[in-house]
């Protein structure tokens, strides 16, 4: 008797990661974030949440999102569980206010260092990159709140650009550098 070998025909996520993220999608719902025309943060976040979801399953890395889909999240929704090893929070911003690309760390005593290296992975898209240790956020209806700082995880709000239209191919590198980075400071 002859068998069949089975290809999967898409990445499988691992049953027990050794390793999660948490991909925190900024904005969503009534919230647009930044926007430029027809384009919105809100769109740009999600679509990035959901390729570096994917690129950190197609190494065998563990991936949660704090949202799928158009919707609004609560402050709460945002928080992060006690599960992942990273929380990377994602936004990306005005050209007027800040035309390059921004890596924000938290205080957790590794979150500088791993900045550092997302700075440089993220330099190969020929802006500058600043580096800033994150203080408070000012949410969009006027109130300041901790962000990335509520948490003693290791942590990183990564600004991925100015709000325009990216293509897919564009969201998928920015990902991808991401993913790579990830994957690098964890071997």
């Amino acid at each position: 008797m002859v068998t069949k070998a089975i290809v999967p025909t898409k990445s499988v996520p691992p049953k027990n990661p050794p390793l999660l993220v948490r991909i925190d999608a900024g904005h969503g719902g009534s919230d647009p974030g930044a926007s430029n025309g027809n384009t919105t943060e809100k769109s740009l976040t999600l679509r990035s949440a959901l390729a570096l979801q994917k690129a950190l399953l197609a190494r065998g890395i563990g991936a949660s999102l704090s949202r799928n889909k158009d919707g609004k999240i609560t402050y709460l929704a945002r928080t992060f569980t006690t599960s992942e090893q990273l929380v990377l929070a994602l936004h990306y911003d005005t050209a007027i206010a800040n035309p390059g690309l921004w890596v924000f760390y938290n205080d957790n005593p590794n979150a500088a260092a791993l900045g550092r290296q997302m700075q440089q992975t993220l330099s190969k898209f020929g802006t500058p990159v600043r580096f800033e240790h994150h203080t408070w956020k000012v949410w969009s209806d006027g109130t300041r709140g901790l962000y990335i700082r509520q948490t003693k995880k290791l942590a990183l709000l990564l600004e991925l650009g100015a709000v325009r239209a990216y293509s897919d191919a564009e969201i998928e590198a920015r990902a991808t550098a991401i993913a790579d980075s990830v994957t690098r400071w964890f071997s």
